[in-house]
């Protein structure tokens, strides 16, 4: 099943080709990325994945004591590109493991956003 989806202008005076809102045009600009990224070779793929992967444990080891305390344990170093050497190297969470380390974070984050001065 197909669906299409025509975007909406926020152009009062323009129908065609719509120029989209802010929100609308983000989201387009994503399913574009998309469409063509589906096409990559495996390689080029991976290359972005690990980047944006970087990224993300580069932010959890300044948002986390647990994230850090694991990583620095697993011989990362902050900023370090993460391969799939690397990624292979850490240690894999369990999922209950997962859950109390979300309740413990917020927790904490509600204890400090609540703090008085």
């Amino acid at each position: 099943m197909s669906i299409l989806l025509t975007p909406r202008s926020a152009a009062v005076a323009i129908s065609w080709p719509a120029i989209p809102a802010e929100i609308p045009a983000r989201l387009l600009s994503l399913l574009q990325q998309f469409a063509q990224s589906e096409r990559w070779p495996p390689e080029r793929l991976a290359r972005h994945q690990f980047r944006q992967l970087s990224r993300l444990v580069a932010h959890a080891f300044d948002g986390s004591a647990f994230y850090r305390a694991r990583l620095e344990a697993a011989g990362y170093r902050h900023g370090q590109e993460i391969t799939g050497e690397v990624w292979a190297s850490l240690p894999t969470l369990a999922g209950a493991t997962c859950r109390i380390t979300a309740q413990r974070s917020f927790a904490e984050d509600f204890r400090r956003s609540t703090a008085r001065d």
